[in-house]
């Protein structure tokens, strides 16, 4: 393992945990031609920040830790405040809007980042956030509802 700031993972270093997500990503091939895992996990990964409240936003950011974090990148878009509401319309229009894409164009995009996000995080941490999002954003959280 290499050596690097650690996540909430069990030891996994921040650069082998995003490589974990860009690799799952890849495999899954829901990207849009053009668009690479890092971008497309830091475009999903700014639009979830903005929708969680602090202690959630907090909770995830502490759970995929500084190095993975680092690795995935920020957004040069948005700033974003936390707890804005709104919904899964809003929130593929967000992701669509790094891309200059349609929001149609990133939906399967943005439910494979969720997942292999969600899937790399501790139960409670994904119950917490879970608990933030409403019906159909919460079922592209929780796998489902790709299309």
């Amino acid at each position: 393992m290499s050596a690097g700031v650690s996540g909430g993972t069990g030891g996994t270093s921040g650069s082998e945990l995003a490589e974990a997500i860009f690799d799952e990503l890849r495999a899954g091939r829901n990207l849009p031609a053009g668009v690479g895992p890092d971008e497309a996990t830091a475009a999903v990964l700014c639009t979830l920040l903005a929708r969680l409240e602090l202690a959630p936003s907090r909770a995830l950011l502490d759970a995929l830790g500084e190095g993975t974090v680092r690795a995935i990148g920020s957004c040069p878009i948005h700033g974003g405040e936390l707890g804005e509401r709104y919904d899964q319309v809003e929130l593929l229009r967000r992701v669509a809007s790094h891309f200059e894409m349609a929001p149609a164009a990133v939906r399967p995009m943005t439910a494979a980042v969720l997942t292999a996000i969600r899937r790399r995080l501790p139960v409670a941490v994904a119950a917490l956030i879970d608990e933030q999002l409403p019906g159909p954003m919460r079922e592209m959280w929780r796998g489902a509802g790709a299309r």
